[in-house]
């Protein structure tokens, strides 16, 4: 939604890094209460084919984590 007296700019980069904390949360969770690999579908967020979106979010949790989702050993 956008604000007046707002700048935009300034209302997309908060609506994104606020969305991007949900995510890392998500995957939190996954990671330490979810069994298997992790699902990655966050359609729900973006509304469109989730897989394209799968590298930001591999991306993110490395840089977040410094470890790589695929070198994580699923138990």
């Amino acid at each position: 939604m956008i604000f007046k007296g707002r700048k935009e700019e300034n209302i997309i980069k908060s609506f994104n890094e606020f969305y991007n904390f949900n995510i890392v949360y998500d995957l939190i969770l996954k990671w330490v209460y979810e069994e298997g690999p992790f699902n990655l579908n966050y359609k729900w967020l973006v509304n469109e084919r989730a897989e394209k979106y799968e590298s930001i979010v591999k991306r993110d949790f490395e840089k977040i984590f410094n470890i790589s989702m695929e070198d994580i050993t699923i138990l």
